[in-house]
């Protein structure tokens, strides 16, 4: 029979005591001070992926717009004088952004002012303006940030305002005709909702045949626009 002592008993406790404590609790004195049960390696992960979530970029250029414009037109008609002119007017449209890249549908109506444009053929005399022209145009750019370069074309519409005069005769007659319209243009946004463009659209309308009585009047009608204006935005 063997006799264990008291002063014994309780240092094997002790010691057992300790040991379950150390596998019981995985934090180290490398830890000190996180909750109980993480570990260095778990929220080293959370940071790193939290990290590669992805920046958010504001779509500034997306939405509906209205705007006006006032520019220079550059008018050349076979046959007859160029002339220079006024043109003004009014441009809607509305645009998708994809990251860096702008695509979109603008209308515009504008007014022209120019004198009329004259030709002579023997004892007659031939002039032909443009009143006003609309286009449906499609826009294509890229915006790095606040500024937007753009390719834009579609189709033109307007008038065709001819008058023929000679001995004897002299006659006038209007008629709707239809071309296509390209061009290119820079708009930066300087505010929200606001921004400037500056822009230089080609309109052609090929050749167009009128007739008279007295004669027929034919005429490759084309122009260049050069114009700035102010957009307000909806986004």
């Amino acid at each position: 029979m063997s006799i264990v002592s008291p002063v014994f008993k309780r240092g094997c406790l002790a010691i057992i005591a300790v040991t379950v404590l150390s596998s019981t609790d995985p934090v180290g004195a490398a830890d000190f001070g996180q909750p109980y049960g993480s570990s260095r390696r778990s929220i080293d992960q959370s940071a790193r992926y939290s990290s590669a979530l992805p920046i958010y970029r504001p779509q500034i250029w997306e939405g509906l717009y209205l705007g006006g414009n006032l520019g220079a037109d550059f008018i050349s008609a076979s046959g007859a004088s160029d002339e220079v002119g006024v043109i003004g007017g009014v441009h809607a449209g509305y645009n998708w952004q994809f990251g860096s890249f702008v695509s979109g549908f603008e209308i515009d109506s504008s007014l022209k002012s120019a004198a009329p444009a004259r030709g002579a053929s023997g004892a007659f005399s031939a002039e032909g303006q443009q009143d006003w022209i609309t286009s449906m145009r499609l826009r294509l750019g890229y915006a790095p940030g606040s500024t937007l370069f753009y390719l834009t074309g579609g189709f033109a519409v307007g008038n065709l305002d001819v008058g023929l005069s000679g001995p004897g005769f002299a006659s006038r007659k209007e008629e709707i005709i239809g071309g296509y319209t390209l061009g290119a243009g820079i708009e930066m946004k300087f505010a929200p909702s606001i921004s400037g463009r500056v822009e230089a659209l080609h309109h052609n309308f090929g050749e167009q045949t009128v007739e008279f009585t007295a004669g027929t009047v034919k005429t490759d009608v084309e122009f260049t626009t050069v114009r700035a204006g102010l957009t307000w935005h909806f986004n």
